[in-house]
């Protein structure tokens, strides 16, 4: 007579352990993005201003610049468009680095900073608005544009879901140590300075960004894909 053996049932622990979440790209597209995302941003943020001026100009200096240089602000509109998938995925990918050890500031960092995306897609998609109406000679209704409820609805997603998200995301990085350490403090000197003080003459903070967007992908791609789909590099 034969007998048959029964293989014990799982614990209840193991059944339902979650499932560790992947990365959402693999990490040379990860690199590239990092990289080409900061490399768009700052292009687009020292060609505002040397074409627009600093933070402190006016209304009326910021149209009369667009009356004068229209294709300089149309390239300015189509960079900071163009920037917006690759920085979505750098987020990401680095939301992914910090959710390996900090779960939740991880998973917070990567919904603030699609937020502040979306925003960023909104805030440059008035400015091409500006830029057809002044290449079309309407540029009188561009302040009403400026004004208008649209205009301001992109504003608050996007600092809030910017700064917040990347604030999260330096300090992420800074805790778990997953990088070189000058990595995160580039990335959070970058937004205070941003905040607080912007461009002066040729120098803008966004070289920072630059600098610390290329040193987490340097890391990535140093990693090896295991190290990445695990987020600990």
């Amino acid at each position: 007579m034969s007998t048959t053996t029964v293989s014990p049932a799982p614990a209840a622990h193991e059944a339902a352990a979650p499932a560790r979440r992947g990365p959402v790209v693999g990490r040379r597209v990860a690199a590239v993005a990092l990289v080409a995302g900061a490399a768009l941003n700052t292009a687009q943020a020292v060609l505002t201003g040397l074409v627009l001026g600093g933070r402190d100009r006016t209304g009326e200096q910021e149209i009369a610049a667009a009356v004068a240089h229209p294709q300089a602000v149309l390239a300015v509109a189509l960079l900071g468009l163009a920037s917006v998938p690759p920085l979505l995925i750098g987020f990401q990918a680095t939301a992914h680095l910090v959710r390996a050890r900090l779960p939740r500031v991880g998973a917070a960092a990567a919904l603030l900073t699609f937020v502040g995306v979306l925003g960023f897609l909104g805030l440059h998609g008035v400015m091409l608005a500006q830029s057809i109406l002044v290449g079309a000679g309407h540029a009188g209704a561009v302040p009403a544009l400026q004004e208008s409820p649209l205009a301001l609805v992109v504003v608050a997603p996007f600092l809030l879901g910017m700064f917040g998200g990347t604030a999260l995301l330096a300090g992420g990085l800074a805790v778990t140590r997953g990088v070189p350490r000058w990595i995160p403090v580039a990335y959070g000197l970058f937004w205070v300075l941003d905040l607080a003080v912007g461009a002066v003459g040729p120098v803008d903070p966004h070289w920072l960004f630059l600098a610390a967007s290329t040193g987490i992908a340097v890391a990535v791609l140093r990693a090896g894909d295991q190290r990445w789909t695990a987020g600990r590099l």
